[in-house]
């Protein structure tokens, strides 16, 4: 890595990519390499609490520090509502982490990043302001849509704990999911389609103690965006505070990598647990599933499935299945005394199985493969079926 000075401002350079920090202004452009527009990151934060929307009046020249495998770039700012504020770009070969901390009391409402209120050039006016970059399409794990892992970069993405079936609360299939975002200049459908590289990555590297935050929005602004956290007034700073640090890592050749060395890099730095599991050898097995079987039960009967969901004909194939393979503990039963089945039309009853609640002695989940259609008008005799009442 190489660090210089020049009158524009200073210049990291790295085999990965070229960042230059403007001397006067909270401004960086960021350069992967490969010639396309470079990424702008305004080195700007909001941090808003109890006090009051926290806006920027003033940047000082940047000052630039060694630091193991790499250096550190420092811009402190005066704020509205803190006592002191800085932003730090932690430079390594492959990677800028930014973040920000303040100084003073308050309880955090909202954090903006790489944005935010600045009045401190007089030709820029004042306002909002955003970084930007040249993503055509978005990569974010905790989708809108379960079928739609990519979407246009202009539209906004959330990745939390909140969600569900209301307007603009659709991201409830992963909660939370990995806080990782991946921009491709590319026009794709598919994330592991290879004309999208090289794609740039947003992770917040952060572990559950300071992820104290209910979500993060990747909130795109009229060709700009920025990053917010919700911290719903439930974080209180006396003293100083630092944001998670958000790294940039450019040139990155999938967004499902991405994923998994986030993951790697949370695990390294003490950040998520290491858990070795011992995988239980049914797992690599086909699996019994009462719908699927009812489903192909009707498949061959050119009938509809919903005449099938019987419990007398469900335990009628968990009988088949324990007189060929036996039984393991490895599966769960519910128990009807801690939580109570609703029959449906007499159709469900007490002995219900699940695949989850409390544990019990259950069948081995292995294939099911019955030698005729069940007539699902038949009669069957309670004594001969398993658990029955």
């Amino acid at each position: 890595m190489e660090v210089s000075t020049g009158d524009a401002g200073l210049v990291v350079e790295s085999d990965a990519y070229r960042l230059e920090v403007d001397r006067s202004n909270p401004v960086a452009w960021l350069h992967d390499g490969t010639g396309a527009r470079p990424m702008r990151l305004m080195l700007l934060v909001g941090l808003d609490s109890d006090r009051g929307q926290d806006g920027t009046l003033f940047v000082s020249e940047p000052v630039v520090e060694e630091a193991d495998g790499g250096c550190v770039v420092t811009v402190a700012a005066e704020s509205t509502t803190w006592q002191r504020k800085s932003v730090r770009l932690t430079c390594r070969e492959d990677e800028i982490a930014f973040d920000a901390t303040v100084a003073g009391a308050g309880r955090l409402t909202d954090v903006r990043l790489l944005g935010g209120p600045y009045s401190g050039t007089a030709r820029w006016g004042g306002g909002r302001f955003h970084s930007s970059w040249p993503a055509r399409i978005l990569f974010d794990p905790s989708p809108d849509d379960p079928r739609r892992v990519l979407q246009p970069a202009a539209e906004p993405a959330s990745i939390g704990v909140i969600g569900g079936a209301h307007p603009g609360r659709g991201h409830w299939f992963f909660t939370p999911a990995p806080f990782v975002l991946a921009g491709s200049g590319a026009d794709l459908v598919d994330p592991d389609d290879p004309d999208g590289a090289p794609w740039t990555v947003l992770e917040l590297r952060t572990g559950v103690d300071t992820a104290t935050f209910t979500e993060l929005r990747y909130a795109p602004s009229q060709g700009g965006f920025s990053l917010e956290l919700s911290y719903d007034g439930q974080t209180a700073v006396d003293g100083s505070f630092t944001t998670p640090p958000l790294v940039i890592r450019p040139g990155v050749s999938n967004p499902y990598d991405a994923v998994g060395h986030h993951a790697d890099r949370l695990r390294s730095d003490g950040l998520a647990p290491s858990v070795t599991r011992t995988a239980a050898d049914w797992w690599s097995r086909p699996m019994f599933c009462g719908w699927g079987e009812q489903c192909r039960q009707a498949r061959l009967d050119a009938g509809s499935p919903m005449p099938y969901a019987r419990q007398e004909l469900y335990d009628r194939s968990l009988a088949t299945l324990t007189e060929q393979f036996g039984e393991d503990p490895a599966c769960w039963r519910m128990r009807q005394e801690r939580r109570p089945i609703r029959s449906l039309t007499g159709v469900i009853g007490p002995s219900l199985t699940m695949p989850y609640m409390d544990r019990g002695s259950w069948v081995h989940v292995v294939a099911f493969d019955a030698a005729a259609p069940v007539d699902p008008a038949a009669p069957v005799d309670p004594a001969a079926t398993p658990g029955a009442p």
